[in-house]
């Protein structure tokens, strides 16, 4: 029995059905690629928003970071050799003649001059110095006598009695020799008669405040030395 032969493959049907299963491939491939796409996208929006809400989530991703980032800083580079330098060549000196007027100047040298002894001699002759103007005369106060005029108390205490020579009733006179100078004051006091119970030292102290007119001679004042009697009294 004769079965019927089947029709042989057309080759132009092979070649649509190997162009069909491609495209079916790269499909599939493409949908794959978006559908990573997307889980990429979702976990990476999960991720932020678990940064935002709590932010110790990338604290061991940090901490591995800064420990990378500190062992790169504590790495010492490498030590390099040295080079071996090589040692210089010696240099020549190349001695160049200086021109005679571009030669500087030699240093002036000074004769030693010996030291010679100088003797001054003085004039044997005493130096004068130069006159100034003469002293002006000490005038002395001289004793009075009859051709001049007497000096007249003006000013003074009177001698306080004491109250020994009171209870005493010490009574007498106390007899002074004092100069008196051109301008009335009395100066260079002698007692030549005293009395007892402080009535002498009460008379000095009264005639050193008197104040005098000065006397004079010929109308002119001098210094006079004077006697002066202080009276004391009960009364």
């Amino acid at each position: 029995m004769d079965h019927p032969r089947q029709p042989a493959p057309d080759a132009s049907h092979t070649v649509n059905w190997a162009l069909d299963w491609h495209a079916d491939r790269r499909e599939d491939r493409r949908g794959l690629q978006v559908a990573l796409g997307f889980a990429i996208l979702i976990h990476a929006a999960l991720l932020v928003v678990r940064m935002v809400e709590d932010p110790e989530v990338l604290a061991p991703v940090d901490a591995v970071l800064r420990f990378q980032v500190r062992n790169v800083a504590l790495k010492d580079p490498k030590p390099k050799p040295p080079e071996a330098v090589a040692p210089e060549a010696p240099r020549e000196v190349v001695r160049v003649p200086v021109p005679p007027e571009l030669a500087p100047p030699e240093p002036l040298r000074i004769a030693e001059v010996p030291s010679v002894p100088i003797e001054l001699t003085l004039p044997s002759a005493p130096i004068t110095a130069i006159p100034g103007p003469p002293p002006a005369p000490v005038e002395m106060p001289v004793r009075f006598t009859g051709e001049m005029t007497r000096p007249i108390r003006l000013a003074g205490l009177d001698p306080a009695y004491t109250e020994p020579a009171r209870k005493a009733r010490e009574q007498g006179v106390v007899i002074l020799d004092a100069v008196i100078d051109k301008n009335g004051i009395v100066t260079e006091i002698e007692v030549l008669k005293e009395l007892g119970f402080g009535l002498t030292e009460a008379a000095v102290r009264a005639v050193e405040t008197w104040r005098f007119e000065p006397a004079r001679l010929g109308g002119r004042l001098i210094a006079v030395r004077y006697s002066l009697t202080v009276r004391f009294a009960l009364r």
